[in-house]
């Protein structure tokens, strides 16, 4: 397996919850937020024309290198950390939103990683789902 490093969001999107809900249900601050309704702006704050359509939330969780830890692992950890807020995972699911782990996958060569079954049942079972974008990055050291 070659090595990578990974960063692991956790994103919320929703029609009209208060961001605020979300971060003091998780206890996690967000990097970012904002409620649906709100004018739309830049990063920087400039205004933009039209305003926000949907809640959205998101915190960085998690972060490392295969060679001292694993994704599935670091998953299986927050996993563990979310799992006593599954009611409100699941509600903001049956309220017509979604949680999703955004993962970046940084790889210098062809890696790979395996998302056992358990840990693809515990996504399911808090209605989390998986999104995974690879990026190349030359400063990952060659295996030897």
């Amino acid at each position: 397996m070659g090595l990578y490093r990974f960063d692991v969001s956790l994103r919320f999107h929703h029609p009209n919850i208060d961001p605020n809900e979300i971060t003091d249900t998780l206890g996690i601050a967000p990097k970012n937020s904002w409620r649906a309704g709100e004018p739309r702006i830049t990063p920087k704050g400039t205004p933009l024309p039209g305003i926000r359509r949907e809640t959205y939330w998101y915190a960085k969780v998690s972060s490392g290198e295969s060679q001292t830890k694993r994704l599935g692992a670091a998953l299986h950890e927050i996993l563990d950390k979310l799992e006593k807020h599954r009611e409100f995972l699941r509600r903001i699911r049956t309220e017509c939103g979604r949680v999703e782990f955004f993962i970046g996958w940084y790889l210098k060569t062809q890696a790979g990683e395996e998302f056992d079954q358990p840990l693809l049942a515990r996504l399911v079972d808090l209605q989390i789902d998986l999104g995974l974008d690879n990026y190349y990055d030359p400063d990952i050291p060659d295996e030897e």
